[in-house]
């Protein structure tokens, strides 16, 4: 502790002189050191200037310089994470004197880009925590978050079709830089592919935008991986059934779906003839399948709903030697005509 020395001499009307000696009083200083949110303050260091008088608070955020002469001094307050501030104060006598210190925070501004790889993500959430700072992507892809305090956080992005994002970033006060890399939330999508309750193998699917595609195996089976969540058109193709699509929301993780084709039918129509003559009664038939039909007086016939492939064509008639070729029937109208050959005899004898 200091202490100034005044020396008087006092002259009284009796002319004798007497000396007094004078000594500044000692005083103390103290209060809270806050935040501007109210916040206590821990660990902040106090000066007072001239005298170079020193304190530090506490868990509290009080402080105490507790003997200080009286008098004109500079309080000077400095903490992590905050501005230095200073103000001036006055110390009185003996009396306790009470200053709160209240402190602003330094901020930073947090800017980066959310992507996919290389491709921006627009409509990306951006979040510091503690505090709720938030920010939402652009059109490019970048965010900003300004007026930060300095300090520790939890830093998240999210996206929908996008895992959740998040590490530790330490903000400093200025400028700082954090990129995000979002990875695609993917699904696969199961099924079989039928023909009622025939699996069909070699059958084609397809998931688009995107070209996602799979080809059933034997029992009509496939699986397509490493699909991006969000809104499909798929589709279902086969050699000899009619094409298939419908709208297809895929999610994150399994998603299973079957397929029913329709078969590709035909009408296979014809007249079955001797040459020239018509012939009724006959028997015309396609296999496998056991289509069949059986000719009028016109010779014609017709056999409809056949699934297109290839056949075997047969046509049988009496008194007329069996006929049957390979047919491929297609989708729509067939037409085959047919000529059969009698069946002839040989008469032998004497005469």
């Amino acid at each position: 502790m200091k202490r100034s020395a005044f020396l008087f001499n006092v002259l009284f009307l009796t002319g004798v002189i007497f000396s007094l000696s004078m000594t500044a009083q000692a005083g103390s200083l103290s209060g809270i050191v806050r935040s501007g949110l109210g916040d206590l303050i821990e660990g902040a260091m106090l000066t007072l200037s001239p005298g170079g008088y020193t304190a530090t608070s506490n868990v509290t955020g009080t402080y105490l310089f507790a003997s200080v002469p009286d008098g004109n001094y500079t309080l000077s307050v400095t903490a992590t994470g905050y501005e230095p501030y200073a103000e001036a104060v006055t110390v009185l006598p003996i009396l306790p004197t009470v200053k709160d210190v209240n402190m602003t925070s330094l901020t930073g501004t947090l800017t980066g880009v959310v992507r996919d790889g290389v491709t921006p993500i627009s409509g990306a959430v951006v979040t510091l925590e503690p505090g709720g700072y938030t920010a939402t992507t652009g059109l490019a892809g970048t965010f900003s978050i300004s007026d930060i305090p300095v300090g520790e956080y939890t830093m998240s992005a999210s996206a929908t079709g996008y895992e959740p994002w998040s590490m530790a970033k330490s903000i400093v006060g200025g400028s700082n830089l954090q990129d995000v890399d979002l990875v695609t939330v993917t699904g696969t999508l199961t099924g079989l592919v039928r023909d009622g309750v025939t699996p069909i193998s070699g059958a084609v699917v397809t998931l688009e935008p995107g070209g996602y595609t799979a080809t059933t195996g034997l029992a009509g089976t496939f699986s397509i991986s490493d699909i991006p969540v969000g809104e499909y058109t798929m589709s279902a193709s086969a050699a000899g059934y009619q094409p298939w699509s419908m709208a297809k929301t895929i999610v994150g993780g399994s998603n299973l779906q079957d397929v029913d084709l329709v078969p590709i039918t035909a009408t296979l129509t014809g007249v079955v003839r001797d040459g020239v003559t018509p012939i009724s009664g006959a028997v015309v038939t396609l296999e496998p399948g056991g289509y069949t039909a059986t000719t009028g007086l016109a010779g014609t016939f017709s056999i409809s709903d056949i699934p297109v492939g290839e056949y075997t064509m047969s046509a049988s008639a009496t008194g007329y030697q069996p006929w049957s070729m390979a047919k491929t029937i297609v989708g729509g109208s067939n037409l085959q005509d047919v000529d059969l050959v009698p069946i002839t005899a040989t008469l032998t004898g004497v005469v």
